[in-house]
């Protein structure tokens, strides 16, 4: 290559070189965006509710287990067909009809039912000796594959079967607490199985016939199989917080023991609207000009009666639902009877993770107790009381027992109860007729630093803001936010109140809660890299606003939980890291990736996610791995390139040589036999 060309090309590429060394970082975050991704196959979707409910039964035992010869496919069709069928047409599906097909034969699992059902650091169902329910089920799946109709159970022609059901005959870990029994529950298989005819499967429910006691909890973990979510209070280390979520008012909370299992409680309107029943009737409230602001009046009907519910909207994506819970079929064993009022935040919790009903303060379904006391949402203790249910005389909404939005704003609207034949019947009335404006707030309170503000959005003519804070602080509203007249105290829980008003319409009550903390966590993900069989510890940087420090709750979410554990209270500033102990036991393999949260949480509830994934390799695997990234291939394809280009360069100038120069002697003739001229 000629100097004049190649020069230039090896200053470019040493530049590129150095470029590259010095943003490996880039290199990598632009290869990961541009790279193309196999991603892994989802798993089917939950299918709500159908016309012609059918669901597929199989029995399991195990080769640790005596069963008692009654507990066959007989025996299960006794305690389930007849009473799932009344229970589903009393609840979600009053005009579906259910057919339930149990396997003809029971099938036996390779491995005893304490290896599947083991617990591991408080979690159960890990499972041992390279199994637990999730590979149970697959095996199960496997060994049926070619014996059943699978079309049958597909009920909306989408190639995936839909119910999936599997009994056992031995106590269930929830009744006999052996952490070497297997918990009833709804999950994913541990590998989607390809079926015949191109179906696929991916999730199940498991459960036993144990005792007729477990007919409510069989029933319920199938419901998640039509899309319901568990409503009693899920397990987090990131709340202090001990209450009892929906207590015996739903199947989906701890209903499913009513009248010791075999009189579970039907479900609840939002429980039947997630699993695609429709059992309500969705209302704006509006107001007759000339009569005083009076509204709509509704006489209900029993739910398990044929009635339906009435559903409220109160803010975006928030409502209230009543319904009328009377002494008739399933309900007949509920703690008492009369009308059930709910608030329905969808904002709150992760349906599609089953985690919903973590927090008291911002639960995705609560109960509006009539009495007052708020029991349910103080203690686990009570579950559910007849005192919690409106009856004639029962006043609600703006007055009586109050009802405000996550924002913290007092509804526009009064519920008077009354009867009327006998059936509770609800007034609804409005002080001039409900709000001109929408007023919008922070979600469940406001979370600050000691200097920040709130903000706040809503305008009408003639708006006057009448607001205190209760920590002292002078405030006055501009430029949309609240604004303190001096800097907070970290530490404060605070509450402004008081109300806005407008030239028309009822006056807006405000009690909206803040806390002030000396730092808010960033929200981020983070990758990393863990030995697969070692303990070790791994550091999660964590960036904040505010310059404090602050006690923070931490806990650890998703399949991350399984490996991974840390401090549940920590006091956390600019610099901090979250330690994680990574502790694999038998759960990890080489290449096997792990994800899940980091969460970070006040007292209050408010929680900052950092999004983890860890892939588990050897220290030597982790070495090749680290010299085959791009921001280290990259400058070393680059430093080659440049190296090749200047070896290329040629080292003569292309001149006529000067007679000095000595000139090397070519002969015509070689030494090389092959050259002789063999006709000289």
């Amino acid at each position: 290559m000629r100097p004049i060309i190649g020069w230039p090309i090896a200053i470019i590429l040493a530049l590129l070189t150095v470029g590259a060394y010095l943003n490996g970082d880039a290199i990598n975050e632009w290869i990961r965006e541009n790279s193309v991704v196999v991603q892994e196959e989802e798993a089917g979707p939950l299918v709500g509710i159908v016309e012609n409910e059918k669901w597929l039964v199989v029995l399991v035992d195990f080769p640790d287990v005596n069963e008692p010869e009654y507990c066959n496919q007989q025996h299960a069709s006794n305690l389930i067909d007849d009473a799932a069928e009344v229970f589903m047409n009393q609840g979600v599906g009053p005009d579906s009809t259910l057919e339930i097909v149990y396997h003809d034969r029971i099938i036996s699992a390779d491995h005893k039912l304490a290896d599947y059902g083991h617990d591991t650091n408080g979690a159960k169902d890990v499972g041992k000796n390279d199994v637990n329910p999730r590979i149970l089920a697959m095996e199960i799946v496997l060994k049926i594959k070619d014996e059943v109709d699978w079309a049958k159970f597909d009920l909306n022609d989408d190639g995936w079967v839909d119910r999936f059901l599997i009994l056992h005959c031995e106590e269930t870990q929830e009744d006999n607490k052996k952490a070497s029994s297997i918990n009833s529950h709804f999950s994913s298989i541990e590998e989607i199985v390809e079926l015949p005819d191109g179906l696929k499967i991916s999730h199940y429910a498991i459960s036993s016939q144990y005792s007729s006691r477990y007919l409510g909890t069989i029933i319920h973990e199938v419901y998640h199989q039509l899309g319901a979510a568990d409503l009693y209070p899920v397990e987090d280390d990131t709340v202090n917080q001990d209450w009892s979520g929906i207590g015996d008012w739903d199947i989906m909370g701890t209903g499913n023991w009513n009248g010791n299992g075999v009189w579970p409680a039907l479900p609840t309107g939002p429980s039947i609207e997630l699993m695609g029943g429709n059992r309500h009737q969705e209302i704006e409230l509006e107001w007759l000009s000339g009569t005083d602001c009076q509204g709509p009046q509704y006489v209900f009907t029993g739910i398990s009666e044929e009635g339906t519910a009435l559903k409220i909207p109160i803010d975006d994506e928030e409502y209230i639902w009543i319904e009328y819970r009377s002494d008739s079929g399933y309900d007949s064993d509920l703690p008492g009877h009369g009308l059930l009022v709910l608030q329905h935040d969808l904002k709150s919790g992760d349906v599609e993770d089953n985690i919903v009903n973590s927090h008291p303060e911002r639960a995705w379904l609560t109960v509006i107790e009539a009495d007052g006391q708020n029991d349910m949402q103080q203690s686990s203790d009570n579950e559910g009381e007849s005192s919690d249910l409106f009856w004639d005389g029962g006043i609600f909404g703006a007055d009586g027992i109050t009802i405000r939005n996550r924002d913290g704003i007092l509804v526009d609207w009064i519920a008077n109860v009354s009867l009327e034949d006998g059936k509770p019947m609800v007034k609804f009335s409005s002080a001039n007729c409900g709000h001109s404006i929408d007023i919008d707030l922070p979600d469940y309170g406001s979370v600050l630093t000691p200097n920040d503000s709130i903000p706040i959005k809503g305008y009408c003519e003639g708006i006057d803001y009448d607001l205190y804070s209760s920590d002292g602080r002078n405030i006055e509203v501009q430029d949309e936010k609240i604004i303190f007249s001096d800097t907070g105290i970290v530490g404060v829980v605070g509450v402004i109140t008081g109300t806005i008003t407008c030239d028309s319409g009822t006056d807006i009550d405000i009690r909206h809660e803040f806390e002030i903390l000396g730092n808010i966590p960033i929200e981020y993900s983070y990758s990393g890299i863990i030995d697969p069989y070692e303990k070790s510890s791994l550091a999660i940087p964590i960036e904040f606003v505010g310059e404090g420090s602050q006690l923070w709750l931490v806990g650890v979410d998703g399949p991350l939980s399984r490996v991974a554990t840390t401090e549940n209270v920590q006091k956390l500033s600019k610099g901090s890291d979250i330690i994680l102990d990574i502790e694999p036991g038998e759960l990890l393999s080489d290449g096997m990736v792990v994800k899940g949260e980091i969460i970070i949480a006040s007292d209050s509830g408010h929680r900052y996610i950092i999004d983890v994934e860890l892939v588990a390799e050897t220290s030597e695997e982790s070495t090749f791995e680290e010299w085959t990234t791009p921001d280290k291939l990259v400058p070393i394809a680059l430093a080659l390139a440049t190296l090749w280009v200047i070896l290329g360069i040629r080292s003569f100038s292309g001149e006529v040589p000067s007679e000095e120069q000595e000139v090397p002697t070519v002969p015509h003739e070689g030494y090389d036999p092959s050259l002789i001229d063999p006709f000289s």
